[in-house]
């Protein structure tokens, strides 16, 4: 995946319009596709967590917080960029990330996961392996399955970025569109953009954080870290290690999903060497790095401290079993 252009969260510019012919091209023929499919239901609810753009907003920590709220829950994931297309069920103690996907490895520790990239055929197998309730990550704008309650997670300090859509912005489709599918917001961090003033009149919209694991804070404190991320948004985690206090002497952004090569690998190691630091880094980058790379790395473990009583309330509006 390339990484998050920085005029997609400027002001509107030249390359935004140079772009926005190409912007709605994609937007017409991306809703011609939409059109043409009628959504399967399935046989036990559905709840989708998805975003309106591309890239990350925090939909991972949100299904890790609301699968114990679940009973019976399963998750189902598309498994970006793994290399094996037919519906397995994760099991960490076998799969890599290039069999399964990153984040699913990691929700494989909440909840049963499957992957695959149909998602009425993960439904089926789910709930003939026993789900009550299945919790779609991502998904929003796919429209091959019927979902009972949408999700919609912004990241709050960034907005929407220029609300253009894909190529000229970062918006999947227009606002407008997504916003109808949506049942309640989430928005994640500070509210820089005025976003909860803006959409609570219109739907459910509650504020949430994500908390890195105070031990792993502290085991950081008066060491020299070397940071590295392969995130949509990679400074979101080098800001985060920031405000904590931690010494970054050295941070190293790469593309989201990104799979590290021998050479970044040595390149990382060069660098923890040259600053006598310590490499520190994200659990979603520590589940793509090889097992003799894992014991020079610490983990950073990061959770989303929100409102749980607004979930199981939407669950209960929606006919939704919850604890």
């Amino acid at each position: 995946m390339i990484r998050t252009p920085a005029f997609w969260y400027e002001e509107p510019g030249w390359q935004t319009s140079t772009l926005a012919p190409a912007a709605k091209v994609y937007s017409y023929f991306a809703k011609k596709h939409r059109d043409k499919i009628t959504p399967q239901r399935a046989s036990v609810p559905v709840v989708c967590i998805g975003n309106f753009v591309v890239g990350g907003a925090g939909k991972t920590p949100l299904t890790q917080i609301l699968s114990p709220l679940l009973p019976g829950v399963h998750i189902i994931s598309r498994g970006y960029g793994r290399a094996e297309k037919s519906p397995v069920l994760v099991d960490p103690e076998k799969h890599s990330f290039l069999d399964v996907g990153d984040e699913p490895l990691l929700l494989a520790g909440y909840a049963p996961t499957w992957v695959g990239p149909d998602r009425p055929t993960l439904a089926q197998k789910a709930a003939a392996a026993g789900a009550k309730v299945l919790l779609l990550d991502d998904g929003l704008q796919n429209p091959s399955l019927h979902k009972d309650l949408s999700l919609v997670v912004i990241d709050a300090y960034s907005g929407l970025g220029n609300e253009h859509v894909f190529p000229a912005g970062p918006l999947r489709e227009p606002l407008e569109e997504g916003l109808s599918k949506a049942h309640a917001l989430v928005l994640v961090g500070k509210d820089n953009h005025g976003l909860m003033k803006r959409f609570s009149p219109y739907l459910p919209v509650t504020m949430a954080h994500v908390m890195p694991r105070t031990q792993d804070i502290m085991a950081l404190q008066n060491k020299t870290i070397v940071a590295f991320a392969g995130l949509a948004r990679p400074q979101k985690f080098f800001n985060m290690l920031d405000r904590e206090g931690v010494q970054v002497r050295k941070s190293l952004g790469f593309p989201d999903h990104h799979p590290y090569s021998d050479s970044d690998l040595k390149k990382l190691l060069k660098e923890a060497q040259h600053f006598h630091g310590q490499l520190v880094t994200t659990q979603k980058d520590f589940v793509r790095l090889p097992a003799w790379f894992k014991e020079h790395v610490q983990v950073v473990h990061m959770t989303l401290s929100t409102d749980k009583d607004f979930f199981t309330d939407l669950f209960r509006k929606a006919r939704i079993p919850c604890l």
